[in-house]
């Protein structure tokens, strides 16, 4: 299968792997891919015909609560499962936005605290961006601690999780807290990336039935 001309210049194999399989335990999340360093095409589809599957995708998932400018605290919406180290969280946005700030963490409008456009002078005098360090129980994010609830925030920042560049396979769980998230597959749905918007985030599915049968194919 051919790459698209200019992201590689056609001149590496591309081998087409095949990550396909069955719900070992129905009602329980597994792992279906790990997280990998490129991708240039993914295809996925549910080859049940009776049931929906549950696609999710990259990293455990929280929420942040601020106070009077200061984070204080984090709500994990989604812990994961499988962590073997836990994820680095970074705190984007939040700050007073406008053209007079700096976008920060290469998140398009996501201003942080602190920064003025070109990484001159604070465009909040005083800010600080927050930090915080997630806690594993059993391979799932079941707290976070802050660690410095930064100053200057207007509004609650977005809590962004990676995994450790040792841990290739936690994941968010497309069934946590008795619901089902992530991409919803009907029986015989599919969806497909490629060209050079493709996730290179690990995958997770889940199936409510032992048996249920998946596909999954990827070129890196």
């Amino acid at each position: 299968m051919a790459i698209t001309p200019g992201l590689r210049g056609q001149q590496l194999q591309a081998p087409l792997f095949d990550a396909s399989g069955t719900i070992t335990t129905g009602g329980t999340p597994q792992l279906v891919k790990p997280n990998m360093q490129s991708m240039t095409y993914l295809f996925i589809q549910n080859l049940d015909v009776t049931n929906n599957l549950f696609f999710e995708f990259g990293s455990a998932r929280a929420t942040a609560t601020l106070t009077s400018g200061v984070v204080t605290s984090c709500t994990v919406t989604n812990g994961g499962f499988g962590f073997t180290y836990p994820p680095i969280i970074q705190f984007l946005g939040g700050g007073t936005g406008g053209n007079s700030q700096q976008v920060g963490f290469g998140v398009p409008s996501m201003p942080v605290p602190g920064w003025s456009e070109g990484g001159g002078l604070p465009a909040v005098i005083g800010a600080r961006v927050a930090q915080a360090h997630a806690v594993l129980t059993g391979g799932v994010v079941t707290s976070i601690v802050i660690d410095d609830g930064g100053s200057g925030y207007v509004a609650a920042p977005y809590v962004f999780m990676r995994n450790s560049p040792l841990d290739p396979v936690g994941c968010a769980s497309p069934f946590f807290g008795s619901a089902t998230s992530g991409l919803q597959l009907n029986p015989g749905g599919s969806q497909s990336w490629e060209a050079s918007v493709v996730t290179t985030d690990q995958i997770a599915v889940y199936g409510g039935t032992t048996g249920q049968k998946f596909t999954c194919k990827f070129m890196p």
